[in-house]
């Protein structure tokens, strides 16, 4: 028998549902939905709990590393990985146009550092 597979857990910002149900286009839902998947069976699948689709940003007074992921040519999805013991938590936060993805996360983070949980 081999190991246990990780669990994966997604949250959703409130930001983050702003956007997807006053904003985003049916189009845009699938494949911003589509891609929350792609990312949740990367991270179930890597043997270091990191996931393997999207790009990692460094933002200044974060620990805790931002991923985007392309939504279409100008949008990104903002996302982050909290781990739970073996499982993970993927936390999608938001979502920016590609020219001020740093402000943008940053903003969207802020929230998270004052929250007790995301919905």
């Amino acid at each position: 028998m081999g190991p246990s597979r990780r669990e994966v857990r997604v949250a959703f910002a409130p930001k983050f549902k702003r956007w997807f149900k006053r904003k985003a286009t049916r189009e845009k839902r699938k494949r911003c939905l589509e891609g929350a998947f792609r990312v949740a069976d990367s991270i179930q699948k890597s043997p270091d709990g990191r996931p393997g689709y999207g790009n990692a940003k460094s933002l200044r007074g974060f620990e805790v590393p931002i991923y985007e992921f392309n939504l279409d040519d100008g949008d990104r999805v903002l996302y982050a990985t909290i781990p739970e013991g073996r499982d993970i938590e993927l936390e999608i936060l938001d979502v920016a146009t590609h020219d001020n993805v740093s402000k943008q996360a940053s903003n969207a983070v802020d929230p998270l550092v004052h929250a007790s949980r995301v919905d």
